[in-house]
């Protein structure tokens, strides 16, 4: 390694996604130079949940104190006639994190930027864009300029680009990269208001019409059904005659979102009195003070490469996803988790250039899943036709009905896991909890940023020191890790909280050796293991996952 400094990673791209992956860059050491075309926050909320995946990574950014959340409770689907089809209470959690939490994103974003002007490591350039990108074979030249057109153009040198520059993304598009997939024909109104004020009686008239009114029909054998409208819910009305979406955002905000028909026009909606109609309707009483209204089209795309040389996309510039499963952002947050150790240990010749590859590789399944879970969702609440929607409810309803869906609902079965299956994670001896998130208690400090022991004896759990590691849960003194870690005694823990492999007593030397094999270099600062470990280490490392490069 040269005794030069490496040239700054480039970060296109404040938002959320681009602001973390900055953030997380620097904790790692990294000099960073991010730009921002625009100079202030955007104003209204768009994204406005977060899983407990999204959370550890705000956590481990540094941006979760001082932001209001609201934890989720239940989420509702309700039928045709107004009664409920499912209720999905949130899924079991090991991260320390409500597994739902509503924001505001103008506030997120505010606390990521407060967090960027006083980080050292990082020169925030704003009112700025990217006029070209030029790659060599020692780093990239991005040519930027003002984004008002003033002034002329200069050039910043970067050892790698990392494009946030959301579902437009101009480096993408330069690349000619092709984003696969499909742009929905459906259009939607997204209105955020004033917290409304509940009904004093259950509301029928915003449902296609219960036989009694102000009583939403049940299933055979259940409880009566709440009202139509539930103000602390998050509820998807599957009405085919107008589905629509509600739900509460803390500082005493409320989102609404209703299906437009196809010969409804968007902009003489936004401006007239059909907002206040449809709000009015769903509450029985005056609307609440409308604060934004905005048609939608929603999109399901993911990009047919994401990296290319030292350029790499993440968040909307790689993929989009329609809304339905609340995962466009924390698709994005898991990217940066992922890519942000992955780029400092090849910046600071730690590592082969080629683990870079293992981002798409680890990444691109779960944003698929997901999408396809999304667009599933959507199709359920978006059915328009009424015996469809008829045969739909039936359906659903006999299905919540059975235990085993009972239970497959309460475990989280209907969300898939982010568990890592293919990229830099160990297999066959050491594949035991490979790929998953280490579990965390809660108010426990963030994994990372350096390689980290977990599990077996308080002896055996070191953790990396280059850069100063913050300790992870701990070791034998700790019932559910040890728990959820048998047979095997003892993990080895990525910068990113994401276990690599697992080994059973005396076999960690093995388990660290497999993974500089992976890695292509050494765990630099990781404590050995110790000396019983090594006495007993077993001979060779095991098969390791190889990540494929994205062709």
């Amino acid at each position: 390694m040269s005794g030069a400094a490496p040239d700054p990673v480039v970060v296109v791209g404040l938002g959320p996604v681009g602001a973390t992956v900055a953030l997380l860059l620097a904790g790692q050491g990294v000099r960073v130079v991010a730009v921002e075309r625009d100079e202030a926050v955007y104003p209204h909320p768009r994204a406005v949940a977060l899983d407990d995946d999204a959370l550890r990574v705000l956590h481990a950014a540094g941006a979760l104190d001082g932001l209001s959340l609201r934890a989720g409770d239940t989420v509702r689907l309700r039928g045709a006639d107004g009664g409920p089809l499912v209720v999905l209470p949130p899924p079991p959690t090991t991260t320390g994190h409500p597994a739902l939490a509503f924001f505001r994103q103008p506030e997120l974003e505010r606390l990521l930027r407060a967090r960027l002007a006083v980080e050292p490591l990082v020169e925030v350039r704003l009112g700025v864009e990217v006029a070209a990108v030029r790659q060599d074979g020692r780093g990239a030249t991005l040519t930027v300029r003002a984004a008002d057109g003033g002034g002329g153009e200069e050039t910043v040198r970067a050892s790698y680009v990392l494009a946030c520059d959301g579902g437009r993304s101009a480096i993408r598009r330069g690349l000619g990269i092709r984003l696969v997939g499909r742009t929905s024909g459906q259009r939607w109104l997204v209105v955020d208001t004033a917290a409304p004020v509940p009904p004093r009686a259950p509301v029928a008239s915003a449902v296609a019409g219960p036989a009694q009114a102000g009583v939403a029909p049940t299933a055979p054998g259940s409880a009566p059904a709440p009202a139509a409208f539930a103000p602390e819910d998050f509820e998807f009305v599957c009405d085919p005659r107008r589905p629509w979406v509600h739900g509460p955002l803390p500082g005493g905000e409320h989102r609404w979102e209703f299906l437009l028909g196809p010969g409804e026009d968007a902009a003489a909606i936004e401006r007239s009195g059909v907002v206040a109609d449809l709000l009015s309707a769903r509450l029985g009483g005056p609307a609440p003070a409308v604060r934004r209204a905005a048609v939608y089209v929603f999109h399901a795309r993911v990009a047919a490469r994401w990296r290319v040389g030292r350029i790499l996309l993440l968040g909307d510039a790689a993929h989009l996803a329609p809304p339905f499963a609340g995962q466009g952002l924390g698709a994005g947050l898991r990217d940066a988790h992922n890519l942000a150790w992955k780029v400092a240990v090849v910046v600071r010749d730690e590592a082969a250039a080629g683990v870079l590859d293992s981002y798409a590789a680890e990444r691109r399944p779960h944003v698929v899943r997901m999408t396809v879970l999304a667009e599933a969702l959507g199709a359920v609440v978006q059915l328009r036709r009424r015996r469809a929607a008829r045969v739909r409810d039936g359906v659903m309803r006999a299905l919540a009905r059975r235990a085993g869906v009972q239970a497959w609902v309460a475990r989280g079965g209907w969300k898939p896991p982010s568990a890592i299956r293919r990229g830099l994670v160990a297999s066959g001896a050491h594949g035991w909890r490979a790929g998953e998130p280490l579990p965390q208690g809660p108010g426990a400090p963030p994994v990372g940023p350096g390689w980290s022991w977990a599990g077996g004896d308080a002896s055996a759990v070191a953790a990396s020191s280059s850069p100063p590691a913050s300790p992870v849960w701990p070791g034998s003194t700790d019932a559910v890790t040890a728990a959820w870690l048998a047979p095997a005694h003892a993990a080895l823990v990525r910068p990113d909280g994401v276990v690599f492999g697992t080994a059973e007593r005396g076999g960690e030397d093995a388990l660290r050796r497999a993974a500089e094999a992976a890695l292509g270099g050494p765990l630099a600062g990781l404590a050995p293991p110790p000396d019983g470990a090594r006495a007993a280490g077993r001979p060779g490392p095991p098969g390791v996952t190889p990540p494929r490069t994205p062709r």
